[in-house]
């Protein structure tokens, strides 16, 4: 059974900012996702600039993606 210090509720904007960032830091983390499939859209009606600035840093070719796909909406 793999453990993990973190347990993330949600692989949405937030959850899975939050473990690229534990992960970057080096803490392990476990993401739980109600899903099985993933979205190809984002549903998030609002992404907070902040929240884009911070996954920006943490790993830019992914927030590239993820603010090309919010333009698209």
């Amino acid at each position: 059974m793999r453990t993990a210090p973190v347990v993330i509720a949600g692989a949405g904007s937030t959850g899975s900012a939050l473990a690229l960032l534990l992960a970057r830091r080096g803490i392990p983390s476990t993401v739980l996702e109600r899903r099985e499939q993933p979205l190809m859209h984002p549903t998030a009606h609002l992404i907070n600039a902040r929240s884009l600035e911070v996954r920006h840093h943490a790993s830019p070719p992914p927030a590239t993606e993820i603010t090309a796909l919010y333009n698209q909406r």
